[in-house]
């Protein structure tokens, strides 16, 4: 009862101190101008920008080449400005959307227009309408440039209503803010140095704890819920890049494997198909003017277009749905499934690995052990962006994960001599999980590496390898290897003419794949721009921003926009420098090897996807979740070892918010502000601003 008190005293304190932040800290602007008088004023838009009646303004249609400046201006103003009004409704295709404008000024200190800074704002939430302006004296007029990459192309129509100049900013209070400044701040009291969370046990749980634990999963499951379902953009996207699932399915249910694709009978026209500029070349001498190819990231070979995306998750979803109701899986829906259960199988491995190793560590570690292991593997990055290059590599994390867990269950019932034809039966499923990576992304397959650390006792004794009362449990790991084995290379042979070709190098992308080779040189920008580049960070949403790229490699470099090395934005891993430390621990539990090789693993994926393919976001995905594993297992072992030190707790703490923040916020950056998707964006925004 004394502890109920206490803990209900400290949530009441957490609510005043949040609705101290929300009124004073958030709502800043509502006290700065009270004394405001507000005034009204017109746009005037530069030529490039069409408009009948000076209130509805038409947008210049995209272009690849286009050089028009489309911009709004604000003139003669000529007096002290604090504050700007901007009720605009932008629109595309008669759907509301986001704007976003570079804002300039003009004042007493500048005879000229001088850069500010970008602004965002979407018609649904009036706070982003409200835009802070800090000026050299009187301002004379002000210029918003329509940022031209991003929204020239798309916002079409902007209806302009009021714009004032000085107006009164009311009072935004959002009870949302104030519940998730409440909730930060509990979950951080929970799980403090001091907590009786560390008191109890691993599994000494009564129904509290319990349905503590399930809260945290169900909670888990509900983020990723709430972020896919508010970037409706991929939810049925037209792009057939996108669609390349659904298209293998119509394919494989007509009694086909290659798919069709827009404007497919132009590439014979191409002298050289893998060639993106001859691509280009062709589209463009037919008229075909698109911002993205529509044979992008397919593979082409004897003529037929292929996906070279694995074929597992097609076979799981796509292909059933389509052949039992005739309809298209929609593909943020199997995102959402494999996200949801990443995050119990998440929570269930690392009940497994304490359960079988780690009986000693208390529940909060327990419970934060899976908390960083369910977010910070890639699941919030790919929620963001529930597509066909993300569902490839969230299947391998959930198989590789799954796989795993049961492997170690079984040895576990091997060491035991107990229950020997579940153990089989757990070899035999733990081993299928494995082998389908190979059918999702195959670079995973290095994993099936760590089978070898986790049956070293069952298969060796006196360092020799033990046959004769192995066999069944060889078969056990042989038989669904050799099973995906032979439909993988059936289906690579029907298409490449190769049971060992993937199609990786038939892909139409800008990298010419076939010519592309293998050059050392690469690795070195490649492992620094993963590894060791330190974050760019803002005090604006989303915080994180995409980090510069310099190099002195004079070649083509495919690159995409990357936020810094795992060292700083998964800076969990950073448990993996202590693992000298507790050697003497995880050898006595035959997990020191274990360890190793997942960096081992980890260093290999990288640099063959740096010389393979390129610098990508997504491709950390491949080995972070072997890095994360790695270093639940060192922290764990320093806490049994330590016992419970604040130290250690405090560093748990700090690392685990560190990686959640960039794994969160940076992926932000890879929302689109295509129609559809920008209301989920601005709802997540506006509790920012």
């Amino acid at each position: 009862m004394k502890k109920n008190s206490k803990f209900l005293k400290a949530v009441l304190a957490f609510l005043c101190v949040a609705v101290v932040i929300e009124i004073f800290g958030f709502n800043s602007g509502f006290f700065t101008t009270l004394k405001n008088k507000e005034e009204g004023v017109s746009l005037t838009a530069s030529e490039s920008i069409k408009t009948a009646d000076g209130k509805t303004f038409t947008l210049p249609e995209y272009s690849p080449n286009g050089t028009q400046e489309a911009y709004f201006e604000i003139k003669d103003i000529n007096k002290n400005v604090n504050t700007l009004y901007l009720d605009l409704t932008p629109s595309y295709k008669g759907e509301l959307n986001g704007a976003c404008f570079d804002v300039y000024m003009m004042d007493e200190g500048h005879s000229g227009y001088y850069f500010c800074t970008s602004v965002k704002l979407h018609p649904s939430y009036e706070k982003t309408k409200y835009i802070r302006l800090h000026s050299y004296g009187r301002i004379k007029s002000i210029k918003l440039n329509v940022l031209d990459g991003d929204y020239s192309s798309i916002n079409t129509e902007i209806k302009s209503g009021n714009i004032s100049l000085n107006p009164r900013v009311p009072m935004f209070f959002s009870v949302i803010r104030v519940l998730l400044i409440i909730i930060l701040l509990t979950v951080i009291y929970m799980f403090r140095p001091s907590s009786s969370l560390y008191l109890r046990g691993a599994f000494d749980e009564g129904r509290r704890l319990r349905l503590l634990r399930l809260l945290f999963m169900t909670a888990n499951i509900g983020i990723v819920a709430f972020l896919i379902i508010n970037n409706l953009t991929f939810a049925n996207p037209s792009n057939a890049a996108y669609r390349q699932y659904n298209l293998l399915a119509e394919a494989i249910c007509s009694g086909r494997l290659d798919i069709e694709v827009p404007h497919g009978e132009l590439m014979k026209e191409v002298a050289s198909p893998y060639d993106y500029f001859a691509r280009q070349a062709v589209l463009q001498s037919h008229g075909i003017f698109v911002e993205r190819e529509p044979w992008w990231d397919v593979a082409y070979f004897g003529g037929k277009f292929y996906v070279y995306f694995g074929i597992v998750p097609a076979l799981i979803f796509f292909i059933p749905v389509y052949a039992i109701f005739k309809t298209h899986m929609i593909m943020s829906a199997a995102v959402l499934i494999v996200c949801s259960l990443i995050v119990v199988v998440s929570y269930a491995f690392v009940d497994t690995l304490i359960s079988i190793y780690f009986r000693k560590t208390s529940f909060g570690v327990r419970l934060f052990s899976s908390v960083i292991l369910a977010n910070c593997t890639g699941v919030v990055l790919f929620s963001m962006l529930p597509t066909i290059y993300y569902i490839v590599i969230l299947m391998s994390i959930l198989f590789v994960m799954a796989g795993l867990m049961l492997w170690m269950k079984a040895a576990e019932l091997l060491k035991n001599g107990e229950k020997a034809k579940k153990a089989l039966a757990e070899i035999a499923a733990g081993s299928l999980c494995m082998a389908l990576v190979a059918g999702c992304r195959p670079q995973f397959l290095l994993a099936s590496v760590l089978i070898i650390p986790i049956f070293k006792d069952v298969a060796f004794r006196n360092k020799r390898l033990v046959i004769k009362g192995n066999i069944s449990k060889y078969l056990s790991v042989a038989i669904p290897y050799a099973v995906v084995a032979a439909g993988l290379m059936y289906y690579n042979y029907a298409r490449f003419g190769s049971p060992f070709d993937f199609g990786a190098n038939y892909n139409l992308t800008t990298n010419n794949m076939p010519l592309r080779g293998f050059n050392l040189a690469r690795l070195k920008d490649g492992l620094f721009a993963i590894i060791a580049q330190p974050p760019s960070m803002s005090m604006r949403f989303p915080f994180v921003l995409p980090v510069e790229f310099f190099s002195d490699y004079v070649g083509k470099t495919v690159r995409e926009n990357t936020y810094g090395g795992v060292l700083f934005t998964a800076c969990y891993i950073l448990f993996l420098f202590m693992l000298r430390r507790v050697k003497p621990q995880l050898k006595e539990k035959k997990l020191y090897t274990f360890v190793i090789l997942c960096i081992l693993i980890s260093f290999v994926t990288a640099c063959a996807d740096i010389e393979l393919s390129a610098i990508l976001t997504r491709y950390i995905g491949d080995f972070l979740y072997l890095l994360i594993i790695g270093s639940i297992m060192v922290m764990l072992a320093l806490y049994e070892k330590e016992g419970h030190k604040k130290q250690i707790v405090f560093a748990m703490l700090a690392l685990t918010f560190i990686t959640l923040f960039f794994a969160f916020f940076a992926s932000f950056n890879h929302t689109t502000f295509a129609p559809g998707s920008t209301e989920g964006y601005y709802r997540i925004y506006s509790l920012f601003t």
